[in-house]
C-alpha cells in the first residue's frame, strides 16, 4: 500500500528546503551552491530535494515564492490604518528591513541576474510585487482623500517609487537602525502636502 503524503510536513519540508537556499544562494552566489549543500543545511537529502523540486532553478524561484503570502498578510494587517501614512510606512519599513538579514545583499544580486533567464521567476516576482503595489496606491488615495498626501502624486507610480527604494535597501545592505529611520524619513518627506496646499 502506497504511504499517504502528509500536506502539511509536505509544505514545511518545501518550505525548509526554499529557506535553506536562498540563505546559502544568498552567501555563496547561485552557481557555488550546489543542490547537495542546501539539502545538507535543510537536513535532508539531495533525493529528497528533487522529491519536491525538479532542479536547482525551482529551488530559487521557492525562496521567492514565499513571498507572495507574506505580503499579502502584511498588505491586509496595514490596509485600514486609521491614518493612511503610518500604513504605508508599516508595509515599506517591515519590507525594507528583510534586507538586514544575512545573505539578503546576494539574494537580490542573483535575482537580478536570474529574473531574465526564467520567466517563470520572472511571473512570480510581477505578481508579489502587484499585491504591493496595488496595497500601497490604495492607502495613498486614501491619504489624498484625507489630506494627509500631496494630491499631486499618482498613486501607483509613487507605489513604484516606494517599492525601488526597499530594493535599493537590499542592494545597499544598510544596517538596522539606520535603514528603518532613513526609510521612514524619506517616504514621509516624499507623501507630505506641500505647504501651499496645507494652506488652502
Amino acid at each position: 500500500m502506497a504511504r499517504r503524503r502528509d500536506p502539511e510536513m509536505s509544505a514545511r519540508r518545501r518550505a525548509d528546503i526554499a529557506r535553506a537556499a536562498g540563505e546559502l544562494i544568498g552567501l555563496r552566489g547561485y552557481e557555488a551552491t550546489t543542490v547537495a549543500q542546501i539539502a545538507a543545511s535543510a537536513g535532508v537529502s539531495s533525493a529528497t530535494v528533487f522529491y519536491y523540486f525538479p532542479d536547482k532553478a525551482s529551488v530559487f524561484r521557492a525562496v521567492f515564492e514565499t513571498d507572495l503570502p507574506a505580503v499579502e498578510r502584511l498588505i491586509a494587517e496595514h490596509r485600514g490604518a486609521t491614518d493612511p501614512v503610518d500604513g504605508i510606512l508599516g508595509i515599506i519599513t517591515s519590507m525594507a528591513a528583510e534586507s538586514t538579514l544575512p545573505g539578503a545583499h546576494g539574494i537580490m544580486v542573483e535575482l537580478l541576474r536570474r529574473i531574465d533567464q526564467d520567466p517563470a521567476l520572472a511571473s512570480t516576482v510581477a505578481a508579489t510585487d502587484a499585491v504591493v503595489r496595488e496595497g500601497l496606491s490604495d492607502l495613498i488615495r486614501r491619504g489624498i482623500a484625507h489630506g494627509t498626501i500631496e494630491p499631486d502624486l499618482d498613486p501607483a507610480a509613487t507605489a513604484g517609487w516606494m517599492q525601488a527604494i526597499v530594493d535599493a535597501a537590499f542592494l545597499h545592505a544598510i544596517p538596522e537602525p539606520l535603514l528603518s529611520a532613513q526609510v521612514r524619513r524619506t517616504v514621509s518627506a516624499y507623501l507630505r502636502p506641500s505647504s501651499t496646499e496645507q494652506e488652502r
